[in-house]
Formats: C-alpha cells, structure tokens, sequence
C-alpha cells in the first residue's frame, strides 16, 4: 500500500467518523464521495499501468 492510499484510508475514517455528527454529517457525507472517487480512480489507474500511481514520479512544471 502506498502513502496515497494510506492517507485516503485515513481520511475515509475521519470522514465516516464526523458523518456521525449531525451537524457534519452532509459535507462528511460529500467528502467521502469524493474519496471514493478517488480511490476509484486510484484503482483503475493501477489495473490499466499494472504499477500504483506514484505520484512522486510526476514531473514538477517549470516556470514559465
């Protein structure tokens, strides 16, 4: 497991944890769409590249 999906495993925690609270319950609820979305992403980009995403190996822009 990455440090990506260690970090989103973490915050789908957090996330499903504040979704107890009523008056965080909706925006917990969007975020972990949002995570899901993610890991979704995550997931298929590994099946596609047979490697998970590394996102340290993106390369950083130069300024222009």
């Amino acid at each position: 497991m990455n440090t990506a999906q260690v970090f989103l495993e973490i915050l789908q925690l957090a996330l499903a944890t504040l979704s107890v609270i009523p008056a965080t319950a909706p925006e917990a609820a969007l975020g972990g769409v949002l995570v899901q979305i993610i890991q979704k992403a995550m997931a298929g980009y590994q099946t596609a590249a047979g490697v998970p995403l590394d996102l340290t190996k993106i390369p950083i822009e130069a300024k222009v």
